[in-house]
């Protein structure tokens, strides 16, 4: 692996890492989860379970209260899901292209054996199509239906697309 791939896969590593500990920071602070707001400097009301029994008027007022987010806490939950799809999206471009490169290697050996035994004899092609028609129609079909199925599965659970197909991109990259 290149030098420039590692700089960036340990910034992304950083990035994720980083962001999960300022959104945990966060929630500990807290004690409870804060949505998150547009831009730093945003004001937002947050609640907590705690408010809801057993605390006096004060308390359940202070709970209640608006405050303006600092950056951390606003640029957090974006880093840790941008650093976390980015090594995502590039451990999956080295798997597809190492995957390809084998792929390549024993369908060209199978072409080889297969034009052997074809040269001397052995065995004989028969050239009608219908059934591998059939099959690939009946293919064909399948991953239509299960190919939008699949696509929101994938955009569900790789929360920065764009992070995670750079990643992919560099990950699949040779030098």
């Amino acid at each position: 692996m290149s030098a420039w791939k590692k700089k960036l896969l340990w910034l992304a590593t950083l990035l994720a890492i980083g962001g999960f500990i300022g959104h945990a920071s966060s929630l500990v602070m807290f004690g409870r989860q804060t949505t998150p707001a547009t831009q730093p400097g945003e004001f937002q009301r947050v609640t907590g379970p705690n408010v809801v029994s057993g605390q006096d008027v004060k308390d359940a007022a202070r709970d209640m209260q608006t405050r303006a987010l600092k950056w951390w806490e606003w640029a957090s939950p974006h880093a840790w899901k941008a650093g976390l799809s980015f090594v995502i999206g590039f451990a999956v471009g080295m798997a597809a292209r190492t995957f390809l490169k084998w792929l390549a290697i024993f369908l060209a050996l199978g072409l080889v054996v297969f034009g052997a035994l074809k040269y001397f004899g052995v065995v004989n092609l028969n050239f009608d199509t219908t059934s591998a028609e059939a099959a690939y129609s009946a293919a064909l079909e399948y991953v239509k239906e299960n190919a939008s199925g699949a696509k929101d599965w994938v955009f569900q659970r790789l929360p920065s697309t764009v992070f995670g197909t750079i990643g992919l991109f560099i990950g699949f990259l040779r030098r």
